[in-house]
């Protein structure tokens, strides 16, 4: 997959080229500027979410890795820490070795763990990431589904808005185009019809005149000469039929040309009367000229045959007397 880029800053500054998301800042939408990482977080370049610092250690500088507490001087953090803090009561345990006898035997000193630790054996254990240690005398306990933790995690935190936690140990940002709410384990796809522009939130269903696919961050506006009835079907998008047209913003279905009228254009309403001696009937492309022996004295179809005596020749509105000195057996000519 691609690291995380930026647009519209560097369409700004250097181009229209996209540079990688620096380190100390985050970049969730490609086509803003990087956000800076705040305290408690870092970020080495190409994400496009800043890290939390882990217990036992200190994240000073946004811009570099986390710094580890010297736990065996007994200093620890929790999580989200810019330095780490001296516990009092802190002891590892210890072994003295006595000489009796000439025989050995060894003395548990106090014992108390660092937090996000447990005990075992005699030792002390950094709680494994996806679990979290409260009481070091106690075994770890797995985080629910939705919560996450660190390594050496004394609590579980919940899965953030816009991201998954599939197996408790970290959150992954939700790719573009999907979405989870607090505390959820897993990101859904945005389903189609309806935009999903960030990863935190189920998006708006789109309005009528629109549609999109799943995963999609916004809604697609129909084509001029294109019906869209169903906003959640692209299959269904279809082209306008000859006689028909639709403009953008009008209505979801193709609107037939009326009769007496010709629609050259099916994504235009372009809707042109027929001209003298010329018909048509609904959802015409173009207009019929009047056959010859027929006057048409409308332009929506009506057809009157010339009487005996009279013609006429094609496109014409009225019929032709038959000239004196002359025969017209034949209504047309």
């Amino acid at each position: 997959t691609r690291p995380p880029m930026y647009s519209a800053y560097q369409r700004r500054v250097h181009g229209w080229s996209c540079p990688i998301c620096p380190a100390g800042f985050k970049c969730p939408d490609p086509s803003s500027v990087p956000i800076p990482c705040p305290q408690g977080t870092y970020s080495l370049g190409e994400r496009i979410e800043c890290a939390i610092c882990p217990s036992d250690h200190r994240c000073p500088n946004v811009a570099s890795g986390p710094l580890p507490c010297d736990v065996q001087q007994g200093e620890y953090s929790d999580q989200g820490q810019i330095t780490c803090s001296k516990s009092d009561n802190y002891h590892k345990f210890r072994l003295n070795t006595y000489q009796e006898n000439d025989s050995k035997f060894r003395v548990q000193e106090s014992m108390t763990c660092l937090p996000g630790e447990y005990l075992l054996n005699e030792k002390c254990y950094p709680c494994p990431a996806g679990w979290y240690c409260q009481n070091y005398l106690l075994s770890p306990l797995s985080c629910p589904v939705g919560f996450y933790s660190l390594s050496n995690s004394s609590y579980c935190s919940p899965c953030p808005e816009g991201m998954a936690c599939y197996n408790q140990t970290y959150p992954i940002a939700c790719p573009i185009g999907w979405y989870s709410l607090l505390a959820e384990d897993t990101c859904h796809p945005c389903p189609a019809g309806y935009s999903c522009p960030t990863r935190n939130a189920l998006g708006p269903r789109c309005t009528p005149g629109y549609y999109s696919c799943e995963a999609s961050t916004n809604c697609t506006q129909c084509p001029a000469g294109y019906s869209c009835p169903d906003t959640n079907n692209p299959d269904t998008v279809h082209q306008c039929p000859s006689g028909t047209y639709r403009i953008i913003g009008s209505s979801l279905s193709c609107t037939p040309c009326p009769s007496g009228f010709y629609c050259p254009r099916t994504d235009q309403d372009v809707v042109l009367p027929c001209p003298s001696g010329y018909f048509s009937g609904p959802s015409q492309s173009n207009c019929t000229i009047c056959p010859p022996g027929y006057v048409c004295p409308d332009s929506i179809g009506t057809k009157i045959a010339c009487k005996l005596g009279t013609y006429s020749i094609s496109g014409q509105v009225a019929c032709t007397d038959c000239p004196a000195g002359y025969i017209c057996p034949c209504t047309l000519r």
